[in-house]
């Protein structure tokens, strides 16, 4: 049984082998060396599909579909769908949410020049370039006027409104589309109810009266209720005129004052309570009134002398300027501190006190300019620097406290000056700005320092003659260059006495003598009878 199964594999596989040599065509055959062997076994069978039918109908069907599509897209998209709507009489906002509903393009939509209409409202739609009903696409270009309102600026006939009641106005008001017309209702003791008290033009008069002009129109509500007081306007009245009133109606007047730059001064620019209120006596009332034009003070400080001065001249700053200058590191004008407050406001005419700024001291303008002066003079100008703002020394720093003997120059004169503190240290630090703590060091000439030179003494004659009299000591005393000095004693007898170094000549009572010219002389003489003016003596 094994044998025949063998067998039968064996034919098997030989048939196969031979059907397959049958079918390979020329471009399938492969050699040994290049095609593995399994590949020599396999057996490719070639599977066909059967077709498939259409049914007709079916065919016919899409494509009347396919077209009634196409066809409402191209109806969507090139022909006009869209109803146009009445815009006219209705807000311009309408317009817009209409637009956005039906998706029209932002370019499509415009909006033509407002117009003044006494008809219609600001904002609203006048006129439309597309009629109402009309079939339109999104890219159909529709314009849309819309009204601005009535005319301010055209004229309206004015009637006699003091002949009007409260509502024959109102109707004038309404028919005219009057844009700022107001009507106050307020108490009054001699006008009726729903009569005109008084006609207020704002900004006009009746002259030239237009549909923009503000008009305020008081109404009498008749008599105010018994034991209250109906408020009058004093707005624009002097406040002298309010108090009276006040005054007679028993109220308590509250005034405060405030600057106004179009109000004239002692004009009511308001009031606590507006016309138609009422109060009872007693109550208070407040007046703002005005005090005129204030003087608004800025921040003035770092101001250059230059912008102060434009500042100062203008007609609206009406101050009375005061200013103080010192030295200060600031550059010279510069305005370093003020009175007045900034951000306040000042009546006209007030003080401000600005204080400007030198720049720092300058001591010299040469080299040479000190020497030989007095170093007097230089004290001198130290102080006038430090009495504004600087706080500089000068002294002998340094040097001979008691200055220097100089026989052959003036007593007192600078040989030598320095400055320490200055801004710069060139040459001796004097010829730059000094700081406002700068020291000056000076040299300077002072003679009684020389040694003295020993001298023979002179000898003079002194004789009876030369003292009989006041006046002939005094001369002699001249003409001899003594050092001679004189007091006034009653109590002595005679009418003069000389002391000299100490030794009493009395005149008349001694003989010539030799003295040294350079004694001590004191001259005594007696005040009876008193001398004449000529010959008082000299202290």
């Amino acid at each position: 049984m094994s044998n025949n199964k063998k067998d039968f594999l064996s034919e098997l596989a030989g048939e196969q082998e031979e059907k397959k040599e049958e079918k390979k065509s020329p471009t399938e055959f492969l050699t040994e060396d290049s095609t593995p062997a399994s590949f020599q076994q396999e057996k490719r069978i070639k599977i066909e599909k059967p077709k498939r039918n259409l049914n007709p109908i079916v065919l016919i069907t899409g494509g009347v579909v396919l077209l009634i599509g196409l066809a409402i897209l191209i109806w969507w998209f090139f022909f006009p769908h869209i109803t146009m709507p009445d815009f006219v009489g209705k807000n311009v906002s309408e317009v817009s949410t209409w637009a956005k509903q039906n998706q029209f393009q932002s370019s499509v939509i415009a909006q033509g020049e407002a117009v003044y209409s006494l008809e219609y409202d600001r904002d609203v739609v006048v006129s439309q370039s597309v009629a109402a009903g009309k079939k339109v696409k999104k890219t159909t270009p529709i314009t849309i006027i819309v009204s601005k309102g009535p005319n301010p600026d055209e004229s309206v006939s004015l009637p006699d409104l003091t002949q009007m009641n409260r509502e024959e106005i109102s109707k004038w008001i309404e028919e005219n589309k009057l844009l700022k017309a107001k009507i106050t209702l307020s108490y009054s003791e001699t006008v009726e109810a729903d009569q005109v008290i008084k006609v207020d033009y704002k900004n006009g008069s009746d002259l030239d009266f237009k549909r923009g002009s503000a008009i305020e129109i008081f109404i009498s509500k008749g008599k105010a209720p018994a034991g209250e007081i109906a408020v009058e306007d004093f707005t624009g009245k002097t406040f002298t005129e309010a108090n009276t009133w006040a005054t007679k109606k028993k109220l308590t007047v509250e005034k405060v004052e405030a600057y106004d730059q179009k109000v004239e001064a002692g004009v009511v620019i308001s009031q606590s309570k507006k016309t138609g209120e009422t109060l009872k006596e007693n109550d208070t009332i407040t007046f703002v009134v005005s005090k005129g034009k204030g003087v608004s003070i800025p921040n003035l400080i770092g101001y250059t002398e230059e912008q102060f001065d434009a500042w100062s001249k203008n007609k609206d700053n009406s101050v009375v300027v005061v200013d103080k200058d010192i030295y200060n590191d600031k550059p010279k004008g510069t305005i370093i501190s003020q009175s007045l407050k900034a951000g306040s406001v000042v009546d006209s005419g007030s003080v401000l006190e600005v204080t400007k700024s030198l720049y720092l001291p300058i001591l010299q303008t040469s080299s040479q300019q000190w020497i030989g002066k007095d170093y007097l003079e230089l004290k001198a100008w130290v102080d006038e620097v430090n009495s504004k703002g600087a706080s500089i020394q000068a002294g002998t720093y340094g040097y001979e406290e008691n200055g220097i003997c100089m026989p052959d120059k003036t007593d007192g004169a600078i040989i030598e000056i320095k400055c320490s503190g200055g801004t710069s240290d060139l040459a001796d630090g004097c010829g730059r700005p000094l700081t406002l703590n700068a020291r000056i060091a000076y040299r300077y000439v002072n003679n009684e320092t020389c040694p003295v030179t020993p001298t023979t003494d002179t000898k003079i004659v002194l004789s009876s003659d030369n003292v009989k009299s006041l006046s002939e000591i005094q001369k002699y005393c001249t003409e001899n260059k003594l050092s001679c000095s004189y007091e006034e004693v009653s109590t002595i007898d005679v009418p003069v006495k000389v002391l000299v170094d100490g030794k009493e000549y009395v005149s008349n009572q001694f003989s010539e003598t030799l003295i040294n010219k350079s004694a001590v002389i004191k001259v005594q003489y007696n005040s009876r009878p008193v001398p004449s003016p000529s010959s008082t003596p000299e202290n």
